[in-house]
């Protein structure tokens, strides 16, 4: 359910596109090279083809080999080019010095958040120019390695105002190119619709805070899809930077651009909590879950914020209260969706030792439940088992198994054997009521 939001190189490699790929070449070379000795020993080839046997295909294969890695680490590049487009053409001294001290300003935020090594301002070719978005997707790489977000339309003299496009190239290939770049222009359309920026020809500080403002919205947003971790600091920054602002119609115009900064935001946190929970990093897990919950985006990321935090609770701190307290308040907000909080019920009823609201609770989510990580229950249950020695949890991951996954051949296993650890148990937990309801299942088989 949660993974790291930015994809790693090594989803686009295969193993003969790693360092293995090399390793299985010069294992083939030495096969190879045995073989064709035994043959010219026994003098059924000549010694002058083993060249081409040998030395060919080893070439061929290595000068691939190297290409292909070439080419994943160029398109794999973790930095942002950032081409600034824009017909300059017939406009005054003071337009021209106003669009400079715009890119001087923009390097300066940069080099501010410490994002230089990331992200790079270059200015178009003076032969470049896009008269509609088509020409802009055309050109838009450019030949430069890594993402390339451009930024092109035009400057209105008469009437002092910036009038934008963006065009973005994700810079990995595959099928989440077209993903990316598809979430990344229904989101740009949406905060910008068509609007003017406004600046004023005299200096810098006359330039619309609120245009600068959505252009490190456009960056942060293309930074998501490189480095998550990165463009946190600048979607934090654009909050900061709106509730700064003192004019409401800047503050107006900027409000779409807030409410998106602050779903993607809200993601990201969610992401990296989830991310961190499946490397049992309970405390990082802890922080990114209690930022997306302080965001208060929606329902939604709430509720699974609250989850997060109750594992958190229960798995780093062994307080069981605090942690029903995080499921009750998630019951409380999305109650329409209860399946991830029904199962924390179980679990707690297990913990409690009360069998049978346990096994009520799974009964009725067996009739309805799904959309659900069961994979990611059980094994938070197995490993609650091997910690507590509390056979219920043992019981839970198996019934998981068998009926809500229909491994009938695991679950036929594993309840004879939840049965036997269960008859020798020494400890005062009465199993009775798990072992007639595991007999019970296994007599149906």
């Amino acid at each position: 359910m949660f993974n790291p939001p930015i994809p790693e190189i090594k989803e686009f490699m295969n193993e003969w596109d790693t360092k293995k790929g090399l390793f299985y070449n010069i294992h083939i070379f030495l096969i190879t090279f045995a073989v064709l000795r035994c043959l010219i020993w026994s003098n059924l080839i000549p010694f002058f083809i083993t060249k081409y046997f040998l030395l060919v295909p080893n070439l061929i294969f290595l000068i691939l080999w190297i290409l292909r890695r070439g080419y994943l680490y160029l398109f794999f590049s973790k930095k942002l080019n950032v081409v600034f487009a824009l017909d300059l053409e017939n406009k005054t001294e003071n337009t021209l010095k106003v669009y400079k001290e715009t890119i001087q300003e923009l390097n300066r935020k940069i080099l501010e958040n410490n994002l230089n090594d990331l992200i790079e301002i270059r200015e178009k070719p003076k032969d470049i120019k896009f008269r509609n978005r088509n020409a802009a997707e055309a050109k838009v790489q450019m030949g430069l390695p890594g993402s390339v977000l451009l930024i092109w339309g035009g400057i209105i003299d008469r009437s002092q105002k910036y009038k934008l496009f963006f065009s973005y190239e994700f810079g990995y290939p595959g099928k989440k190119e077209e993903y990316f770049k598809a979430i990344f222009f229904k989101k740009v359309d949406k905060v910008l619709a068509k609007k003017l920026w406004s600046y004023n020809i005299n200096s810098i500080e006359g330039l619309s805070q609120d245009f600068l403002e959505v252009i490190y919205y456009i960056f942060a947003l293309a930074m998501a899809t490189i480095n998550s971790k990165k463009s946190i600091v600048l979607l934090e920054n654009f909050i900061k930077e709106w509730k700064k602002l003192k004019d409401p119609i800047k503050k107006r115009n900027l409000g779409p651009a807030l409410v998106e900064i602050k779903g993607i935001l809200a993601n990201i946190y969610l992401n990296y909590a989830g991310f961190y929970l499946g490397e049992e990093n309970y405390n990082k897990t802890f922080d990114y879950a209690k930022k997306a919950l302080d965001i208060n985006y929606d329902d939604k990321i709430n509720y699974d914020a609250l989850l997060l935090l109750a594992i958190y609770y229960e798995e780093k701190k062994g307080d069981t209260p605090e942690a029903k307290k995080c499921v009750e308040r998630a019951r409380n907000i999305h109650p329409a969706r209860n399946e991830q909080h029904r199962f924390d019920d179980a679990y707690f009823a297990i913990n409690d030792y009360d069998f049978r609201l346990f096994l009520e609770t799974y009964e009725e989510l067996a009739k309805w439940t799904h959309n659900t990580n069961y994979n990611q229950i059980r094994n938070s249950l197995f490993k609650k088992y091997k910690k507590t020695k509390n056979l219920g949890f043992f019981f839970a991951e198996i019934y998981i198994a068998f009926i809500f996954q229909g491994d009938k051949f695991y679950g036929k296993k594993k309840f004879k054997e939840f049965i036997k650890k269960a008859e020798k148990s020494k400890s005062d937990i009465d199993y009775s009521l798990l072992i007639s309801k595991a007999r019970g299942i296994l007599s149906k088989i």
